[in-house]
């Protein structure tokens, strides 16, 4: 028996709306923050000068910290409890922004008033130091959302809903990515880029605030009853704490499956979604704004895909027979981006965008409800942290070993459907086997 059941509060449509729209908010709130820099790269590489393109260290940096918060949020959630790690989460996302202002204010007042470039120069120590804590804030930041979150909302929401209510959770990503995109531009019409980054950080510095006020029920750890008194809580850190998360998703064929799945999907996500606009334009011969535009889709049809994917794995397909159809699905639909030319008409491309979209950039919510009912109570922040591993790693292989094809090659193809091979047999495979014993190893 639960924790909940013993209390006699079993969770609800309250608690399951109040917990959702808590955790959306920080969802969205540290997103926002973590997409701030791809934002306000080119202004800030004008400033600073260096070339904007290395941003794509601090994003692969981004992930690395991501990937560390996920291994160690299990244990921090067991003795700190999950308010104290929303507090964490959104704190470090605004330190991270802090961080990154001091950074303006420094390079700012270096070459207007001392005349000085940072790069290179006696200041360039503490422009590192500022560098790191920003990079490392925001990452760990973003990493202890969706283990934390898992936790929240297993104990606040029906089973029965748990699929699409982790599904509308995750549209924190592209809304927080909106916002970012939205607000930035029209803050640096009105001040600079330092003072925008205070501005933003602001509402994650709020929400640290106001965590105390989060319900009891949302609180809850459940295993042994509360944060930090648990059987198996240990005293501090060591490196057992890093690689539970790992084991826990490997020494179950259930959960060795969802971590293969999880990354193979991340990989095929990031490979089409970080090089459709380059090319659309480059390859096919697309205008900029017609391939943005087909971009566009792909967020939206992904926006929509996710209510949708949560509905359904609730009421009517199993939540692995369908991340099994999603991997089918969006493995043939990128290999057949792969495949356009300048031909396709335009209905037919933003057709095969949005399906990639509902398919490739829908899958996460379903993914973590399904990790959170195979891990059960007690488990449920570690295996989240456990799986986010694997999904970072798919993120960060995936775009890496696309860039190397199309290096060596001298076309987009072979990168898509590398990318995409992997995710359509696993898809398949889970799409015509029965689900595997959770004992089986």
């Amino acid at each position: 028996m639960s924790l909940a059941t013993a209390r006699g509060d079993e969770p609800n449509l309250h608690t399951a709306t109040r917990g959702t729209a808590v955790m959306f908010a920080l969802h969205s709130l540290c997103y926002m923050a973590i997409s701030v820099p791809a934002v306000i790269a080119p202004v800030v590489a004008g400033d600073i000068g260096i070339d904007a393109s290395r941003l794509g260290v601090l994003v692969a940096t981004n992930y690395l910290f991501i990937m560390l918060a996920g291994l160690s949020c299990g244990l921090l959630i067991a003795r700190h409890g999950p308010m104290r790690v929303c507090q964490g989460s959104a704190a470090l996302s605004g330190l991270g922004l802090l961080s990154a202002s001091a950074i303006g204010a420094l390079v700012l007042a270096a070459t207007q008033q001392w005349g000085v470039a940072v790069p290179g120069s006696a200041l360039a120590p503490l422009f590192a130091a500022l560098l790191f804590v920003s990079v490392s804030a925001l990452g760990f930041g973003m990493g202890l959302v969706n283990p934390v979150s898992s936790q929240v909302l297993f104990v606040s929401v029906p089973p029965r809903h748990r699929s699409l209510v982790f599904s509308i959770k995750q549209m924190g990503s592209p809304v927080g990515t909106a916002v970012a995109g939205l607000l930035i531009p029209s803050l640096l019409l009105l001040t600079s880029w330092p003072v925008a980054l205070v501005v933003v950080s602001a509402p994650a510095l709020l929400f640290v605030l106001l965590a105390p006020g989060m319900p009891a029920y949302m609180l809850r750890y459940e295993q042994g009853g509360t944060a930090g008194s648990g059987p198996g809580v240990p005293a501090r850190f060591r490196l057992s704490t890093f690689v539970e998360p790992v084991r826990i998703m490997w020494r179950a064929l259930t959960m060795r499956e969802m971590a293969i799945m999880s990354m193979l999907l991340a990989i095929n996500q990031m490979s089409v979604s970080a090089f459709l606009v380059t090319y659309l334009t480059l390859e096919v011969g697309h205008s900029l704004v017609t391939a943005g535009s087909l971009f566009a889709v792909t967020q939206l049809a992904g926006l929509i895909g996710r209510v949708v994917l949560g509905l359904t794995a609730d009421r009517m397909f199993s939540p692995r027979r369908q991340l099994g159809l999603l991997g089918v699905i969006g493995g043939a639909s990128a290999i057949l981006l792969g495949m356009v030319d300048a031909q396709w008409s335009y209905m037919a491309l933003a057709s095969l965008c949005a399906v990639f979209g509902a398919t490739s950039l829908a899958w996460n919510g379903v993914l973590l409800a399904e990790v959170a009912r195979l891990a059960g109570p007690g488990q449920v922040g570690t295996a989240t942290g456990g799986v986010q591993t694997f999904m970072s790693g798919g993120a960060i292989v995936g775009p890496i070993v696309f860039s190397a094809l199309v290096a060596a090659s001298g076309h987009y193809t072979a990168g898509f459907i590398v990318g995409a091979i992997p995710v359509l047999l696993m898809g398949a495979r889970m799409s015509l086997t029965r689900m595997p014993s959770a004992q089986k190893s």
